[in-house]
């Protein structure tokens, strides 16, 4: 395939971007190692054991983690796109602050959110069922996190393949960026039909809150796993040495849609924050 014809589409995205990495990619990928160190340290957390100041707050350093790797993924895919077509360009100051204050609002807004959940000195008294609830969630929780950790893994994978222009391993990475999301869509399913018994147990109105928002975001990410494993299976249709004018078009119809999706994510994750506060 001549690379060329990737790189001369419009609006390229990071999975259709061909490139060197540079110092975002290495500061996302000790994000993603930090990541799977704490997902370690969490599996040997007994939930029972937990109280609720330090439920929020082992929560609270999990989104901090999975937000700095999406705060340097934004940043290497910036990076990219100003490096694409082999071409130096001057790096955009003002975009780069803008990233960098988004980003830090959203961090403060969690360390606050975290903060205050702990420091409350009375916290609201929940019902046994309730705490089993709870309990129940963070485990499932922390089953989920294994699983969209091996999705993160197989899309950085798939991401390198292309950045390196290695389409004969195009194949290889789309499979097991596909056999990641479906191992993943059993756990999303199970979170989906968990999340729903919290509308009966939680009636006060900041608890709904948290819990519709909370619901829209595991739909969001079923929306988004779905997408990348229909881009997976996709792909793997594609002759990558010899695609094909429409194959190419319908890879690039998939991935704005999936764009679209990964922007509500981050829209989502902001809402639930708020919330939490």
């Amino acid at each position: 395939m001549d690379s060329k014809d990737l790189e001369n589409k419009p609006e390229e995205k990071s999975f259709r971007v061909s490139t060197k990495g540079y110092s975002y990619g290495k500061w996302l990928l000790v994000f993603m190692l930090l990541g799977g160190i704490y997902n370690t340290y969490e599996q040997g957390i007994k939930p029972h054991s937990l109280s609720a100041g330090m439920a929020f707050f082992t929560t609270g350093i999990r989104i901090i983690l999975d937000t700095g790797v999406l705060y340097f993924l934004t940043l290497w895919i910036i990076d990219l796109i100003r490096r694409r077509g082999k071409v130096e360009r001057p790096e955009n100051k003002k975009t780069k602050m803008i990233v960098n204050i988004i980003f830090g609002i959203i961090f403060l807004m969690m360390i606050g959110s975290v903060v205050m959940s702990v420091s409350k000195s009375s916290p609201t008294k929940i019902s046994p069922e309730q705490t089993s609830f709870i309990n129940t969630l963070l485990e499932k929780n922390k089953e989920f996190s294994t699983e969209s950790d091996g999705v993160k893994v197989a899309t950085q994978s798939f991401l390198d393949v292309i950045t390196n222009k290695e389409f004969s391993k195009m194949h290889g990475a789309l499979k097991n960026l596909l056999t990641a999301t479906q191992a993943l869509q059993p756990k999303i399913d199970e979170m989906k039909n968990f999340s729903q018994q919290s509308t009966a147990l939680f009636t006060g109105e900041k608890d709904k809150q948290v819990a519709d928002i909370y619901a829209r975001a595991i739909d969001v990410r079923d929306r988004d796993n779905k997408k990348l494993t229909e881009l997976a299976t996709f792909g793997l249709t594609i002759d990558w040495e010899n695609p094909t004018e429409a194959q190419i078009t319908k890879w690039t119809q998939l991935a704005d849609e999936l764009g679209t999706i990964e922007n509500e994510i981050k829209t989502t994750q902001a809402e639930l924050q708020n919330a939490l506060q």
